[in-house]
């Protein structure tokens, strides 16, 4: 298992033997959340035994007016190794004010939070609520989160983002990050589609259908199951979008996404799969005015006279034109 090898070479680099092993503070994964101004980072400890290969788990909280002083805080009660954790779950209101700070920590401070770590946003509780529910393998949640969020990225049903990702992102003028959000559903953590960010703020929520395919689009996964509008579920492989950069008056760009499906239907699919493109083009690019597909990053790619007259100039409006092209087999 990823964690047994994990913490058996924390013991070699730390020496300790098995007895020793519950004196150290391994953290799994770490919540943060504003509470009445103040931020509390709660903190998922695993108690490993020797014969046990599913460590059992504790929770530890500390309190401070910044991240790095709540991480201080809890550091100086015991000998805490945070750079374990996978999986921080951050609240909607701490995301809303800004993720400069806790990026700003990663970057000086890689030793204590690992720049391979990835970022959730909790909706409808608290990310210490996720922490502290039970899970169906006996193993810690966090730590069961972060595996279930490994299996949604390789499905495509989530996007991966971690921190050192995040923080280039973020830096990106012409492409905005989006990051997954969880939630809990009859007790257990389960993915709720995604946070679309504009400079390292929250600038709204998609569904989890338009996540998935948002994820389709970014090329995340070589297979993936698409809920249609119309009530059917169609299985894509291999999908690929192009996108292609014009201008006519007001940037143009064309995207076309070309997958193999395993359905009869595939020309009502691939115009139902339009459909739903398109309404997810206008939530993005005309509720959220966000980019997280970097069109403008293509444009300055391929037309950047054009690209340097539209950022100096006003914006006119884009417009955004998707094809579908669902093959019955294998496609280059």
């Amino acid at each position: 298992m990823r964690w047994t090898a994990a913490f058996l070479s924390l013991l070699l680099l730390s020496g300790c033997g098995w007895q020793e092993a519950e004196n150290l503070s391994v953290a799994t994964a770490a919540a943060v959340e504003t509470l009445d101004g103040e931020i509390a980072l709660t903190l998922e400890i695993a108690r490993p035994t020797a014969d046990n290969p599913i460590p059992s788990s504790e929770t530890l909280t500390a309190h401070g007016r910044t991240v790095e002083e709540a991480i201080e805080t809890a550091s100086s009660e015991r000998s805490l190794y945070l750079s374990h954790a996978d999986l921080l779950l951050i609240d909607e209101a701490t995301a809303q004010n800004g993720l400069s700070p806790l990026l700003d920590y990663a970057a000086e401070h890689s030793d204590r939070l690992r720049l391979g770590t990835r970022i959730c946003i909790v909706r409808g509780c608290t990310p210490s609520d996720i922490l502290n529910s039970e899970t169906t393998s006996g193993e810690p949640a966090g730590y069961a989160l972060s595996r279930s969020l490994d299996r949604a990225i390789e499905s495509g049903l989530a996007p991966d983002l971690p921190i050192y990702q995040l923080i280039e992102r973020i830096a990106d003028a012409d492409m905005e990050a989006v990051l997954p959000a969880v939630t809990l559903r009859e007790g257990a953590a389960v993915p709720d589609g995604c946070a679309v960010l504009r400079g390292g703020v929250p600038a709204g929520y998609l569904s989890q259908t338009e996540t998935e395919l948002l994820c389709l689009l970014a090329g995340s996964a070589e297979e993936a199951s698409y809920p249609l509008a119309t009530g059917e579920t169609i299985r894509l492989s291999q999908p690929t979008c192009r996108i292609q950069a014009s201008w006519d008056s007001r940037p143009i760009f064309e995207l076309r996404l070309t997958a193999a499906a395993d359905t009869d239907q595939r020309t009502a699919a691939a115009r139902a799969l339009e459909r739903d493109l398109d309404a997810l083009m206008t939530r993005l690019y005309t509720d959220l005015a966000a980019d997280p597909l970097g069109l403008m990053r293509e444009m300055r790619r391929t037309q950047f006279s054009r690209y340097e007259a539209h950022t100096q100039s006003a914006p006119t409006g884009w417009d955004i034109r998707t094809t579908v092209h669902l093959t019955g087999g294998d496609h280059s």
